[in-house]
């Protein structure tokens, strides 16, 4: 079975890369900066050719094929071709291939960041990478750098933690001349995992020679087994536990694993089928008691579907270190309002992926580093789900018979009395029936 499933697969990934891409029944493409031009075939290469210099983005929303970023694959940078524009590749995640001509001088800020190349030859004659050039780059893991280039950025390849090989054209001692300090914090490769094989030629980098190893990284506190509790576990190289105030607190250092919608086959008695679909993120079971989401300092990427219809979710504290939050990780959540440690333009840096309209509609409070507010108070909301309905009403009467039920006594004093009662409850019920009151 094991091998029928493998072959499937990859059959299924040759038709995907092999196939014309969906909407994209012919070539598209234009003309852009000085004398510069783009196109875009149908099985996804996206080709930059002309003679002079690609011109620089400010900010995302810059390159010309935006609208099909998703659909490229291959992206080929031809000879006469100068400069790579800062931002101009960002979050092209689908693209699995670069090749860049023997005119590229210089690769802007961020012009690869967050592409899924797994190798890059740079051109001899490449004199610099700016920073974050290749930051992000999760499935990057070797690399040809020449001895041309004379300037390194800032964390060219922060995050990018499986690229294992460096083939770099000239000495130790020069390489060391490169790299800033601020290169071996945590989650660069360059002060962890990354070997380096020094006056490395290019046939050295094509037969995937011998490296020096790297320093050994830096060790994952929430990579160590904890106990498993029904509000606590791993979740991934992470670690995820739920307080008793209903905040999800995710701590650990690096990249949140991917979930996904999962979905169980059964049969019942009489033999008929039905499924059960689920999310696959480990905090699942208790997901209707989460209120906030608190990420700590150390965590790079939030993962796929994350946190996909957790309704109740009404505030998130995000730290500085984020710098990616991928498909779908807050569809369906409550999100109003975010608290970030770090600045506008470093939010403006964080990459955010489709299928988060609560994330961008959010009011973000930037350069956040106090303690967790009061939580704005819902009148009516007594399950805390951040809806006012019938469903509150019933919890009251129950709440009423037995004052042991769980719940938010502050939203369900409706009437603001400074008590629970029936009056509450009637009040709620000809709201969500719309009638023309309002909780207060």
């Amino acid at each position: 079975m094991k091998r029928i499933g493998k072959a499937i697969a990859a059959i299924c990934l040759a038709l995907v890369l092999c196939c014309p891409l969906a909407g994209l029944s012919e070539e598209t493409g234009g003309t852009f900066g000085s004398g510069l031009t783009w196109t875009l075939n149908e099985s996804g290469t996206l080709t930059v050719s002309g003679s002079g210099y690609m011109y620089d983005g400010d900010d995302y929303g810059c390159a010309p094929w935006d609208e099909v970023k998703e659909q490229i694959r291959e992206i080929v940078i031809e000879d006469g071709v100068t400069h790579v524009g800062a931002y101009m590749f960002w979050n092209c995640e689908n693209a699995v291939k670069i090749t860049l001509g023997k005119d590229v001088g210089s690769i802007g800020k961020a012009a690869f960041m967050y592409t899924g190349i797994s190798t890059l030859r740079l051109p001899d004659g490449l004199s610099e990478i700016d920073d974050w050039a290749l930051v992000n780059c999760h499935s990057l893991s070797s690399i040809y750098i020449p001895a041309s280039v004379s300037e390194l950025g800032e964390t060219v390849f922060w995050g990018s933690m499986n690229l294992a090989r460096i083939y770099f054209g000239d000495s130790e001692e020069r390489w060391n001349s490169l790299i800033r300090a601020d290169s071996y914090e945590e989650e660069d490769p360059l002060g962890g995992s990354a070997g380096i094989r020094y006056h490395a030629t290019l046939q050295d980098y094509l037969d995937g020679a011998e490296v020096t190893p790297g320093k050994k990284p830096q060790t994952n506190p929430a990579e160590d087994d904890p106990e498993e509790t029904e509000d606590s576990g791993k979740a991934g190289r992470l670690r995820w536990q739920l307080d008793a105030d209903g905040v999800l607190i995710i701590s650990g250092y690096g990249a949140m694993d991917d979930y996904y919608i999962q979905t169980d086959i059964h049969y019942d008695s009489h033999g008929t089928r039905y499924d059960e679909s689920y999310y696959s993120y480990p905090w699942l079971k208790v997901s209707d008691r989460i209120k906030a989401l608190r990420v700590e300092e150390g965590v790079t990427r939030i993962g796929n579907m994350a946190f996909s219809d957790i309704r109740g979710m009404k505030t998130a504290y995000l730290p500085q270190s984020l710098k990616n939050v991928v498909y779908g990780a807050f569809h369906g959540t409550g999100l109003t309002d975010v608290y970030y440690a770090g600045s506008r333009d470093d939010w403006m840096y964080i990459g955010k992926g489709q299928e988060n309209s609560p994330l961008w509609n959010a009011d973000i409070h930037y350069d956040y580093q106090g303690e967790t507010p009061d939580e704005e108070r819902m009148p009516g909301d007594a399950d805390g789900d951040g809806e006012v309905n019938g469903k509150d009403a019933l919890l009251i009467l129950r709440f009423i018979l037995d004052p042991e039920t769980g719940i938010d006594q502050e939203n369900a004093d409706a009437n603001g009395d400074c008590s629970v009662s029936l009056t509450d409850a009637l009040l709620i019920w000809q709201y969500a029936c719309g009638w023309d009151v309002q909780p207060e």
